[in-house]
C-alpha cells in the first residue's frame, strides 16, 4: 500500500482518467503495493537510457582529452612565437665602468666587444658676460657692435647698430635675439649695487660655437658692456680683530651656541662613551672664562678650565686618551651636555676588517641637550591671511644662529605656496645700533623664482625689532641661539579667525583674534619626515663659528697688477706661514692655493723691498707694502672673465690607458652614435681614469627560449601519447585512440619542426645542425655540447634557423618584417624604388630684410597632418627673416600639440618653409592667422601648401603599396605582407633595380604559422575535432532527453492505471461490506 488518492478528470479526448494526487495514500482500495510495481517497470525501462549515457560520458572524456591537447598547443605556440622576436637574437649586455662619465644604449647594429676611453672634456656651449649695470634700461652709448661664432674666415660677423633712442642694454639684449648670430641674450639679475649683467650663450656647442664680440659704443650715461678679464687690484685682511663679543639675544629662550668637536686619537683599550657638561657658564672667549667637565661611561671624570688667556677657539683641548676637544666662539649654558662615542682600535684578529675599519673611531659629538628644551622659534604677530595654515621652517647650512658660517631659513605655507628665505647667520642677533648689523634694510625674495616679496627694515633705533624677522601675513619669526644642522625643520600653525556672526563655522574659530605668538621646537630632518633616525646628521665645523675673537690683523697694504691671462675665473686665496714685519722678518711667506688646487708661495720677509710686484700665477703680480703680519691671516684676490663657460668639444681618446695615448675624437655634442659601433652614446663629464664599455651579446636569453621551445614539444607529445594509448595491462583505451584529427595534429606538428627552412644554406638549415634532435618515439633532445658551440661560433645561424629573417644589399633600404601569407624565394625579390618618400610642406612668400611684428599680424596657428596647435603668439619687435624663422621654430617646440612632431621651420631662398615631420600623402602643413590678424607681412598668407608623397615601386616585380616611408609587398602576391623601409633620396634612384632583399623563415616562425592554423577558434583542426564531439554530446542529450520524457509518460500512464484499479476495487469493496451488512439483518431478523 502506497500514499496517494485518485481523483478523476475529463480528458481532451473525453476518456475519464485519475489524477494521482501526491498526497493521497495509493493502495487502499487494492491492498497492493503500486508504487513498487511501477518502479520496477520504470527500471525495465531506464535500461534503454543507460547505453546512451554511457556514449556520452565517453564524449565528455575526448574533450576533457582534447582540452588537455589545446592548452599544450597553446603553450607550444607561446614559445614558439617567443622564438621569432627581436629581444631574443639580438639582445645585447651594455655595461659602463662609470656611469657618471658615459651612459651606452645599444641599437640594432650593435656588435659585441670592449671599448675603453678616457673622456677629456665634454662639449659645451660658450657663455659670456658683461659687467654689471645699476639699471637694465640705463643708457649705454650708439654705434656699432658686432658678434660671430666660431672662427670661419669666410663668415661675415652679423652687425647690430644702436641708434639714440634704442641704446640701452635692454634694447642691445634684444637686438642680439632678433639677429642671424645664433647667440641668446639674457640680462641676469646677480648681486650689489650694479647686479645687471649682459649674459650671451651661443646656440652652437662645442669650440665651433665661440662667441667673438666686437663693442665700438659711445655717448653713453655708463660704459659699454665689456668682455675683458678683470681681477681685484686690492683686498682687505680678514685677519683678528680684537674685540669681546656680547651675549646674543633671541626669543627669550636659547641654548648653548658653540660648534664642538672631539678629534685626536683615541687611545683607550675599549669603546667608550664620552658626556662633556658646563660646570660653569660664558663667553668663549672671555676674561672670566668657562669650566667644562668630562666623565665616560666606567666613571672617569675631569675639568677642561678655558679662557681668553689659554685658549684660542678653534685649537685643540686635552681631554684624555688622546681625546682632544676644539670649542668655536659662542655662549656655554650652565648644565648643558653632549655625547662622543668612541670605538676602540680593533685586534688583527679581525682579518675581514679593512685597515680603516680596524682603526679607532670618533663619532660627531650629539647636539647641546638644550637644543631640544632651549632652542627654537617664535612666531608672533597678527595674522593676516583669509584661511588656516601651516608654515613650514627648514634650515639650510651648518652653524650657529648669528654665527659666521651661511645660515639660511627658508619657510613656506602649505596651503598657499608662499615661501622666502631669510639669513639667520651674521648679522642676524648681532647689536643693533653698535656696527655689528652692517646694514639698514634688507629685501627677501621668493627663493624658487627669485621674485621679490617684501624690504625689511631694522637696525635705526625706533625701528623694528632686527631679531623679529618677518615672513608675510603679518607675522615675525624669531630664532633663539643655538647650532643648527642642514635639514632642521619644525612647523607653526596659524587659525584664521572668523565673525562671531558668522554662525555656521567652527566654535574654535568664531571670534578668535588674529594675534599669534607661539614657538616651537627644532627637529632633525629625519624626525620631521618620519625617515631612518640612525641617518648620518650633517658635520659640523669648528672653523665655521670663528669669528676671530683674538689675535691681531695683518696691516701690510696689498696690491695686484698685470694682465689676467686665462679664460677660467679664479679665486686666490693667499696666507701669511708666520708672524713677522714685511722685508724684515727672515723667511716670511705668503702661500697662495686658487680655486682649482694649484698652489705656490711668494717671499716677502728678509730681501724683500715694500711694494715690489712679485709674478705669481697668469699673468697677474702681487706687491705688499709695509708692514705687520699674522700667522694664519688671510686675504682672497678675485678674478672675472668674461667666459662663464668656456667653449669646448667633447674630447675622447679612443683606446688610451692610464698611461695615456690613445686616438682623439672631437665632437661638438654631447651625444654621439658613430664613436661605437651601434651604440649611442651621452656624456655626462670628463674622467680621471679610463672608462670601459662592454658590449655583450646576451646568448642566454637565446638558449633559454630554446630550452623552453624543447620543453614545451616534448609535453605535448607527451600529452598526445597519453590521451591516445591503450594499455595493455588493464585492457583500457584512452579517450582518443581512434582520433584521427589528434593523429593528423601531432603529425603536421612534428613534420613542421624537422622540415628544412628555405633560403638557407644546408649545413644550417634543420634543427639537428644545431644539436636538436627527435628520436622514434617523437621526444625532442639537446645535444648542449653541440648547441653551446654554435650558439658560440655561430650565433647568426642558430637565430636564422628560427626566426623570421631578411636583409638587403642596400643601407637605404631596411628590411621590418613580414606576414604568414608571405612567400619566401630561395633567390630573393628585387626591389625597384620609383618614387621616394618626401614630407609635406607650406612655402610662404618672399619677405623683406626687416619683418615689423605688431598687434595687427602676432599670431597664427599651424596644422599638420590634420593636428591643429595652440594659437602661436610672437613677441612684438622687429625681425630678420633668419630671427623669424628661428622664433617660429622655438614656438613650436613648445606647442602642446605640435611640439614633438619634428616640425621644422627654414628660411629658403628669403621665404619661410614650414616642414612636416612625417612623410607620405597624408603629411601637410596649413598655416592660418590668429583671429583678427593678417599674416602678409610674414608672407604667410597666400603661400603654397604642398603635401608629401608616398614611396612607390615594387617588390618581386608586382607593384607595392606605400605609405609615407613604408613599401608593402602587394595583396595575392607572393611579397604580401613583406614590408621595407625606404629612406632613399631622390639623387640615388636609378634606371636599375635599387637592391634585392633575401627572406627566410625559420622553423619558429613555420610552426608558429601552422599553430596558428591549428589552434584557429574559428575554422582550426583543434576546433573542428571539438566540434564534432560536442555536436554528438548535443546528440545524445537530446536522445537522452526523449527516452526520459517517454519514461515519465509512460509512469504517468501506470499510475493512472493502477489509480484507477484501486477506485475500481474500492467500490466493489463498499459494495462487498454493503450486502454483507444487509444479508447479516435479513439472518437476526429470520432468527428473531
Amino acid at each position: 500500500m502506497t500514499s496517494g488518492s485518485t481523483q478523476l478528470t475529463a480528458s481532451l479526448n473525453g476518456t475519464v482518467l485519475a489524477e494521482l494526487n501526491p498526497n493521497a495514500v495509493t493502495g487502499l482500495g487494492s491492498k497492493l503495493n503500486t508504487g513498487e510495481i511501477i518502479d520496477r517497470f520504470m527500471a525495465i525501462e531506464q535500461r534503454r537510457i543507460k547505453p546512451v549515457e554511457d556514449r556520452k560520458e565517453q564524449k565528455v572524456g575526448e574533450l576533457d582529452a582534447w582540452d588537455a591537447v589545446k592548452m599544450e598547443l597553446n603553450k607550444l605556440q607561446g614559445v614558439t612565437e617567443a622564438l621569432n622576436k627581436y629581444e631574443v637574437w639580438e639582445a645585447r649586455k651594455v655595461e659602463t665602468s662609470d656611469p657618471n662619465v658615459v651612459e651606452p644604449n645599444a641599437r640594432k647594429d650593435s656588435v659585441p666587444g670592449r671599448h675603453t676611453f678616457v673622456v677629456e672634456s665634454v662639449a659645451l656651449s660658450h657663455q659670456l658676460t658683461s659687467q654689471g649695470f645699476e639699471r637694465e634700461d640705463v643708457r649705454i652709448g650708439t654705434g656699432k657692435v658686432q658678434l660671430q661664432i666660431g672662427v670661419d674666415e669666410d663668415a661675415a660677423p652679423v652687425t647690430i647698430n644702436l641708434t639714440e633712442g634704442n641704446d640701452t642694454l635692454v634694447d642691445l639684449k634684444r637686438a642680439i635675439n632678433n639677429s642671424d648670430a645664433d647667440v641668446e641674450a639674457f640680462i641676469a639679475k646677480t648681486h650689489g649695487d650694479e647686479p645687471y649683467r649682459l649674459l650671451l650663450t651661443s646656440n652652437v656647442k662645442g669650440e665651433r660655437g665661440r662667441i667673438n664680440m666686437s663693442v665700438n659704443l659711445t655717448g653713453g650715461e655708463v660704459a659699454a658692456p665689456s668682455y675683458e678679464n678683470t681681477f681685484d687690484k686690492t683686498a682687505t685682511w680678514k685677519g683678528f680683530d680684537v674685540k669681546e663679543e656680547k651675549t646674543s639675544k633671541g626669543a627669550g629662550f636659547g641654548g648653548s651656541t658653540n660648534i664642538v668637536q672631539v678629534g685626536g686619537t683615541y687611545t683607550g683599550e675599549d669603546d667608550n662613551v664620552f658626556t662633556f657638561r658646563v660646570l660653569r657658564s660664558g663667553m668663549i672667549p672671555s676674561e672670566e672664562g668657562v669650566l667644562i667637565g668630562w666623565r665616560d661611561k666606567n666613571g672617569r671624570e675631569g675639568e677642561i678650565p678655558i679662557d681668553k688667556f689659554n685658549y684660542v677657539p678653534g685649537s685643540p683641548l686635552d681631554v684624555t686618551d688622546g681625546l682632544q676637544l676644539y670649542i668655536s666662539d659662542g655662549e656655554v649654558i650652565d648644565g648643558d651636555t653632549f655625547t662622543v662615542d668612541v670605538l676602540a682600535e680593533k685586534s688583527d684578529l679581525f682579518w675581514w676588517l679593512s685597515e680603516a675599519e680596524r682603526a679607532p673611531q670618533i663619532s660627531q659629538p650629539s647636539d647641546w641637550s638644550s637644543k631640544a628644551s632651549e632652542g627654537g622659534i617664535r612666531v608672533s604677530g597678527e595674522y593676516e591671511g583669509a584661511e588656516d595654515d601651516t608654515v613650514i621652517f627648514r634650515v639650510e647650512g651648518n652653524g650657529q644662529v648669528g654665527g659666521p658660517s651661511r645660515l639660511k631659513l627658508h619657510y613656506e605655507y602649505t596651503e598657499t605656496g608662499e615661501k622666502g628665505s631669510l639669513n639667520i647667520g651674521y648679522p642676524y642677533l648681532g647689536e643693533v645700533g653698535k656696527g655689528e648689523g652692517p646694514f639698514d634694510q634688507a629685501t627677501a625674495f621668493d627663493s624658487e623664482d627669485g621674485e621679490e616679496l617684501f624690504d625689511m627694515e631694522f637696525t635705526k633705533k625706533g625701528r623694528r625689532d632686527p631679531t623679529r624677522l618677518p615672513i608675510g601675513r603679518g607675522l615675525f619669526v624669531e630664532v633663539n641661539p643655538t647650532v643648527l644642522r642642514d635639514g632642521d625643520s619644525t612647523d607653526v600653525d596659524v587659525i584664521a579667525p572668523v565673525h562671531e556672526d558668522i554662525w555656521w563655522s567652527d566654535d574654535e574659530h568664531r571670534g578668535v583674534s588674529n594675534k599669534v605668538d607661539v614657538t616651537a621646537k627644532w627637529m632633525t630632518y629625519e624626525e620631521y619626515e618620519g625617515l631612518d633616525e640612525d641617518k648620518q646628521k650633517s658635520a659640523l665645523d669648528v672653523s665655521a663659528g670663528i669669528r676671530g675673537l683674538t689675535g691681531g690683523v695683518s696691516n701690510a697694504p696689498i696690491e695686484v697688477s698685470g694682465t689676467y691671462e686665462t679664460d677660467k675665473a679664479k679665486s686666490y686665496t693667499f696666507r701669511v706661514e708666520k708672524r713677522g714685519s714685511v722685508g724684515i722678518t727672515r723667511a716670511l711667506q705668503l702661500r697662495w692655493e686658487d680655486t682649482f688646487g694649484d698652489s705656490g708661495a711668494i717671499e716677502v720677509g728678509e730681501g724683500y723691498i715694500p711694494g715690489t710686484p712679485i709674478a705669481f700665477d697668469e699673468g697677474l703680480r702681487l706687491s705688499l707694502g709695509e708692514g705687520d703680519l699674522y700667522k694664519d691671516d688671510y686675504f682672497t684676490i678675485s678674478t672675472q672673465t668674461s667666459s662663464v663657460r668656456l667653449a669646448q668639444d667633447l674630447v675622447l681618446h679612443l683606446g688610451a690607458t692610464k698611461a695615456g695615448g690613445g686616438l682623439e675624437v672631437r665632437r661638438s655634442e654631447n651625444m654621439a652614435n658613430d664613436v661605437i659601433p651601434g651604440l649611442d652614446l651621452e656624456f655626462f663629464s670628463s674622467s680621471e681614469k679610463p672608462v670601459t664599455i662592454s658590449v655583450l651579446g646576451d646568448t642566454d636569453v637565446a638558449k633559454e627560449r630554446i630550452n623552453d621551445f624543447v620543453d614545451a614539444y616534448n609535453t605535448f607529445q607527451a600529452t598526445a601519447k597519453e590521451v591516445s594509448k591503450f594499455d595493455k595491462s588493464t585492457n583500457t583505451a584512452a579517450p582518443l585512440l581512434s582520433d584521427r584529427n589528434l593523429a593528423q595534429v601531432v603529425n603536421e606538428v612534428a613534420t613542421t619542426t624537422i622540415a628544412t627552412v628555405s633560403g638557407l644554406p644546408q649545413s644550417t638549415n634543420m634543427l639537428f645542425s644545431i644539436g636538436l634532435k627527435i628520436n622514434d618515439k617523437g621526444m625532442m633532445s639537446i645535444d648542449e655540447k653541440t648547441l653551446n658551440e654554435k650558439i658560440v661560433e655561430t650565433f647568426s645561424d642558430v637565430a636564422n634557423l628560427f626566426r623570421s629573417h631578411g636583409k638587403t644589399d642596400n643601407p637605404s633600404i631596411t628590411f621590418l618584417g613580414m606576414t604568414e601569407e608571405t612567400r619566401v624565394n630561395p633567390s630573393g625579390y628585387n626591389v625597384d624604388i620609383t618614387t621616394t618618400a618626401k614630407r609635406g610642406y607650406y612655402l610662404g612668400e618672399p619677405l623683406p630684410g626687416i619683418v615689423r611684428i605688431d598687434d595687427s599680424n602676432n599670431v597664427l596657428i599651424i596644422k599638420n597632418n590634420g593636428r591643429v596647435s595652440d594659437a602661436i603668439e610672437l613677441e612684438q619687435e622687429n625681425y630678420t627673416p633668419g630671427s623669424l624663422a628661428k622664433t617660429i621654430q622655438n614656438r613650436l617646440i613648445e606647442d602642446k600639440a605640435l611640439g614633438r612632431r619634428g616640425i621644422q621651420v627654414r628660411l629658403e631662398e628669403g621665404r619661410l618653409k614650414i616642414i612636416s615631420g612625417n612623410y607620405g600623402i597624408n603629411s601637410t602643413i596649413e598655416v592660418e592667422p590668429g583671429s583678427g590678424k593678417d599674416l602678409s607681412d610674414l608672407g604667410l598668407e597666400d603661400g603654397v601648401s604642398t603635401a608629401g608623397e608616398d614611396v612607390a615601386g615594387s617588390i618581386g616585380n608586382v607593384e607595392a603599396t606605400g605609405r609615407g616611408q613604408l613599401l608593402v609587398g602587394a595583396e595575392g602576391s607572393n611579397t604580401e605582407g613583406l614590408r621595407l623601409f625606404v629612406t632613399i633620396d631622390e639623387s640615388d634612384l636609378s634606371a636599375e633595380e635599387e637592391g634585392t632583399v633575401s627572406i627566410s623563415k625559420g622553423v619558429a616562425v613555420k610552426l608558429g604559422e601552422k599553430l596558428n592554423i591549428l589552434n584557429n577558434p574559428l575554422d582550426g583542426s583543434v576546433k573542428r575535432a571539438t566540434d564534432d564531439i560536442t555536436g554528438q554530446m548535443t546528440n545524445f542529450d537530446e536522445q537522452i532527453e526523449r527516452l526520459n520524457k517517454r519514461a515519465e509518460t509512460k509512469r504517468a500512464r501506470l499510475q493512472n492505471k493502477f489509480a484507477k484499479l484501486d477506485s475500481t476495487l474500492g467500490k466493489l469493496r463498499s459494495q462487498q461490506n454493503y450486502i454483507s451488512q444487509q444479508l447479516s439483518a435479513m439472518s437476526g431478523a429470520k432468527r428473531s
